[in-house]
């Protein structure tokens, strides 16, 4: 093998400028690509994700509260009346506030405007006998009985001669005898516990002390770069609506996204230039020679420059967890261009350092990065292309040393005297095989690690892999106890090619859903099958 990089040698010494145009054009190929690649900071990446799993996130990037924002608006003093007019007016401040970012914002609903009252009652009066059941019937008999249609003409006559009856006039009028609210009763099915009442067409608190608006952003979830612009807009408009009366807190998927995506940048910045800064005043301390710099890091920004470009050249995108083991492949690689530093300036010989260390090398990096190779039989999209990325690193690297480094140990005014560091000099002198007790206490910290190991117990809880902030963790606690019943749910979700379909397959659960709730296992059921039937039960029922 010593051989083979010797005459890859001699052919780039003899071929110097056309291997150097060579040289340069893969990396103006490898600039191209890592400069537009594109960084995916989805936390969800890190699950395990078979096709089950698959198929479920798929249908929670089609449902719309995955990319939704909770907006509350609270009373700071509980002990005072609720200010529903403070609370309604901060609320309405805040949403001009962002109406300049109407880009991030697919909708954003606060209260019930009155054409929407109006639409959904026509759509309940046009449609009335669909959702009308066996005992509305029984009702409806009683109420078309003579004395009670005088008793309700009366009525409604009373009420046209008050001033409220000039609202309630068209209603009075296509519907005499209210039949219809008795069928939007039946919307307080979808109500998820008691929690919130409505006051002026607007969503409160059971106590008044909340007000509930909701937010839509334009992207998905998992879209981090553009949910963070929408946080950060929030904030803004969030800092100058608080007042001495009302705050606003926010909370919901997009927003948390955004959050750990902000945090694993930090982490990846904090942990590389750790490593960094280590491995430079390390390097100071023993050669103490910018050459020497740039010679050691050349083939760690290799590397990661030729992975970086096959994924953009074959993928498009690199999820930014897999570049957290970059202060890990900074510390593997460099050990590869200290290992032939070291060894051209004990011989001074290409050819010898080439023979003796090309080997030993190429079979370290292939072992390594089969290691992490193992990586891509893991169920997660983000370990696998860690698993690739750090591979197709280490090889890089391992290669840029065996070929191009050569190139640069050439000059004798590369080889410097490496300088003595007395406590890391007497480590290294230590013969630890010499003290007898080494094998015993080697061999009973095995024997402790391998009783302990079964007691290791992983964390279940899938929430901790999301980072919180403290203000968001407030935030979450504060929707907890208005009410607990949201964070409690469990969403069952019914897929079909069309509504119909959907609405057919949900309808043959209904016995299954009912028993459930008799044996109380379940608490409340918020359903829209409850509401919305199938084209099949809608025959039946006219």
């Amino acid at each position: 093998m010593g051989t083979f990089f010797w005459n890859i040698f001699l052919f780039i010494k003899r071929f110097r400028i056309a291997s150097s145009i060579a040289v340069a054009v893969f990396l103006a190929f490898l600039w191209l690509g890592t400069s537009k690649i594109h960084f995916e900071e989805d936390i969800s990446k890190v699950l395990m994700s078979n096709v089950e799993t698959q198929h479920v996130n798929q249908l929670l990037e089609n449902i719309d509260f995955s990319n939704k924002i909770v907006l509350v608006v609270s009373q700071k003093d509980s002990l005072a009346s609720p200010n529903y007019d403070s609370l309604i007016a901060t609320a309405t401040q805040f949403v001009e506030l962002m109406s300049p970012v109407d880009s991030l914002i697919k909708t954003m609903s606060l209260g019930l405007g009155k054409d929407k009252v109006t639409q959904v009652y026509d759509v309940f009066y046009r449609n009335l006998p669909l959702f009308l059941e066996e005992e509305d019937y029984e009702v409806i008999a009683k109420r078309i009985d003579e004395s009670s249609i005088k008793r309700t003409i009366e009525g409604n006559f009373k009420a046209l001669m008050t001033p409220a009856g000039i609202g309630m006039r068209s209603y009075i009028l296509n519907d005499p005898l209210h039949f219809t609210p008795m069928v939007l009763e039946k919307l307080k099915r979808l109500q998820l516990g008691d929690s919130y009442k409505l006051h002026q067409n607007y969503l409160f608190s059971d106590d008044g002390y909340h007000l509930f608006f909701f937010m839509e952003s334009a992207f998905a979830s998992s879209d981090t770069g553009n949910n963070t612009l929408l946080v950060d807009n929030i904030v803004r408009a969030k800092t100058e609506v608080d007042n001495a009366i009302c705050t606003l807190d926010y909370y919901g998927a997009p927003v948390v996204g955004a959050c750990n995506a902000i945090q694993i940048k930090r982490d990846i910045l904090l942990t590389v230039s750790l490593a960094l800064v280590l491995l430079i005043v390390l390097i100071s301390l023993l050669f103490r020679s910018w050459r020497i710099f740039i010679l050691v890091f050349l083939p760690v920004v290799f590397g990661i420059s030729v992975s970086l470009g096959c994924f953009y050249w074959v993928k498009g995108s690199i999820s930014a967890v897999a570049l957290g083991v970059g202060s890990i492949l900074m510390g593997i690689t460099i050990d590869y261009t200290l290992h032939a530093y070291v060894n051209f300036r004990s011989n001074r010989s290409i050819k010898g350092f080439l023979d003796s260390l090309s080997h030993p090398l190429m079979i370290s990096g292939v072992t390594t990065s089969i290691a992490f190779l193992c990586l891509y039989f893991v169920d997660s999209p983000a370990l696998k292309e860690l698993g690739v990325f750090a591979a197709l690193s280490i090889l890089s690297a391992v290669l840029f040393v065996l070929i191009l480094t050569p190139q640069f140990l050439e000059s004798e005014a590369t080889v410097k005297k490496v300088n003595k560091i007395l406590f890391l000099n007497k480590i290294a002198n230590i013969e630890f095989d010499k003290f007898r007790l080494t094998k015993w206490i080697i061999l009973a910290c095995t024997v402790l690690s391998v009783f302990s190991a079964g007691k290791v117990v992983f964390n279940g809880d899938l929430d901790t892999l999301n980072y919180q902030t403290e203000y968001l963790k407030q935030t979450e606690q504060k929707l907890k106890e208005i009410s607990s019943v949201a964070f409690r749910s469990v969403f069952f979700v019914v897929e079909g090619e069309s509504l119909d379909a959907a609405l057919t397959k949900f309808e043959t659960y209904n016995i299954v859903i009912d028993s459930l709730q008799t044996q109380e296992v379940i608490r409340n059921i918020s359903s829209p099958g409850s509401i919305l039937k199938s084209k099949k039960e809608q025959q039946i029922r006219l």
